[in-house]
């Protein structure tokens, strides 16, 4: 997805691991199902997560759901996610803010 154009490719070249990155491989959409994902968060004893990327209406939707199952707090921020269309992208994110997600772009 880095070769991407437009808003994709950015999102990816951003979202780029650099060394001392911990990298988790997502064999399905949802990072948490069949990866440490699902049992790291809770040994660094965080409680709020920050889930961005590619697939907005999939991959990144259904991990903010499996996160808040499991009882996090969520921040989505809107602009750095991509889907297929912008309106694909803009429903997910409607669907995220049901389960209070913060799907609003926070300030620097």
């Amino acid at each position: 997805m880095q070769g991407a154009a437009g808003h994709p490719g950015r999102i990816a070249a951003l979202l780029e691991p650099m060394e001392g990155d911990l990298t988790i491989l997502k064999p399905l959409h949802s990072a948490f199902h069949s990866t440490p994902l699902a049992h790291l968060p809770r040994q660094l004893k965080a409680r709020e997560l920050i889930v961005a990327g590619l697939a907005t209406d999939m991959c990144v939707h259904l991990t903010a759901m499996d996160a808040y199952m499991r009882g996090y707090r969520l921040w989505v921020p809107r602009d750095c996610t991509a889907a297929e269309s912008d309106a694909a992208r803009d429903a997910a994110l409607r669907q995220m803010a049901y389960f209070k997600c913060s799907v609003v772009r926070k300030s620097a």
